[in-house]
């Protein structure tokens, strides 16, 4: 994939909106785009079996990895 053009220029985060559409529940595996990470972190307080978070964009994944780590 060519990351020499823009792709997006803002990050969408509403995590009110993806409990009601998602729905959630501990019996759940979820699969969310990183993006800045909020979603994915929020989505954890609903304990669901799982969750994977995927991003094109390495920095992405490493801002997540490193709220993780400022969390824990």
């Amino acid at each position: 994939m060519n990351f020499d053009i823009l792709r997006y220029s803002m990050v969408w985060e509403d995590i009110e909106l993806l409990y009601r559409g998602l729905q959630v529940s501990e019996r759940d595996n979820v699969l969310s785009i990183t993006s800045a990470g909020d979603n994915v972190l929020n989505l954890l307080l609903k304990e669901p079996r799982s969750i994977t978070a995927i991003d094109l964009n390495a920095t992405q994944n490493a801002l997540l990895e490193l709220k993780i780590a400022a969390i824990g």
